[in-house]
Formats: structure tokens, sequence, C-alpha cells
């Protein structure tokens, strides 16, 4: 259900077996299973006698994925420090830096998927998969959110600089730095998003 994480199916949008199985051409029960699945993520909602839709976006929603991926993503670039081979360091160095052409579409789904991409190479190379997955789930909520349209000029601002600072801790096998370091590129990100969805500039959230 890729499309829901890019905002295909904003807050609220029914997600019906048969119309999804249609489209995707599939048989219903995948479909069954995979909407039980974004349900128990918290990417979608049950209403009893109404079906299943594509969850809301609420301030506190923002705010506690917020907190979840800073404690977690701290610590996985800590244990990266420690962990991570010669190669994942050059991994990570190379997705660090990129950039999106404003208005560009196709140039902002890869940045978004390089970014994406460098965050998952750090929680990897913490070398522990329990990390690795609750991490994904937070980069999928933060994905959806940030679809939602938010200005995103201002998080590429700075962003390839705060990433190789990260990166630089953990090649220096510095846990504290890393941890640091990717506190601090969180902080400014996640204070970014808070302020757009305060103002009401992102569409389709509650507070």
């Amino acid at each position: 259900m890729l499309a829901l994480f890019k905002g295909e199916y904003p807050p609220g949008t029914p997600l019906s077996e048969v119309s999804i199985a249609a489209t995707f051409r599939v048989s219903r029960t995948p479909v069954r299973e995979a909407l039980s699945q974004l349900v128990n993520e918290g990417f979608a909602e049950r209403v009893s006698g109404h079906g299943v839709f594509a969850a809301r976006v609420t301030i506190q929603t923002l705010r506690d994925v917020l907190e979840v991926r800073r404690l977690l993503e701290g610590e996985a670039a800590a244990w990266a420090a420690s962990r991570a081979s010669r190669l994942e360091v050059a991994r990570m160095r190379e997705l660090a830096v990129f950039q999106f052409a404003v208005g560009d579409a196709a140039s902002y789904r890869h940045a978004t998927d390089r970014n994406r991409t460098f965050h998952e190479a750090i929680a990897a190379a913490s070398h522990n998969d329990q990390v690795v997955g609750l991490i994904g789930q937070g980069l999928a909520q933060m994905e959806r959110s940030m679809a939602l349209g938010v200005n995103q000029d201002q998080f590429q601002e700075g962003a390839g600089t705060e990433h190789l600072a990260v990166v630089d801790a953990i090649e220096a096998r510095d846990p504290g730095g890393a941890r640091s370091a990717m506190e601090a590129h969180l902080d400014r990100s996640g204070d970014l998003l808070m302020r757009w969805a305060v103002g009401g500039a992102m569409r389709s959230v509650n507070v």
C-alpha cells in the first residue's frame, strides 16, 4: 500500500477491498490482510458498520511519531557508530546529500526515496532488526504526513550537512556524537513539521 504512504489516499478516504482489489488486479484476500495490517500499524482506521478508512493525521500523531523517531534513530546512530562496517559507512555517505527541483514531482519523489534510504541505512547499521522495523514504520508515517502539503524547500535546506554530521560521527566511532547529530537533525525537521501542521498549512491534519 505504498500509495497510502505517498498521500494518494488522503485521511478519511474509504479503503474498499473491492475497489482496491480491482485497481491492483488481485483477489480480495491479500487486500483484506493488508488492510488489517495497516489498521494494526495505525495507517488506517476501522469504523464499525462503515468499513476501513485512511487514518486521520492529528497533531498528537505527529508529535508521537517525532518523539519515537528521535528516541529510536538517535540510539540507532549511536549503535551504528560502534557496529557499522566500512562499507555501511560508505553507503551512508553516498546517500547523505541530495536535492530536488522545486515543482518537479519526479525529482521530489527521488529525494524522498533517498532520504528514507539514508535513514534506513543507519538503522540497518545498528544491526538490531527490531529497531530497523520500528524505524521503518516511523519513516512511513512521516512520509505520509509530508505528502499532505508541506513546503519541502525548508526541509531540504541544511539536511545534507546534518546527514553528513551524523555519518562523520559514525565513521569516527563516536556514539555520543552520532546520537546528538541525529537528534539535532530530527529536532530541526520536526520543529518545521509541527509549525506547518499547527499553522494549518498541511492539508487534512486534525488539531
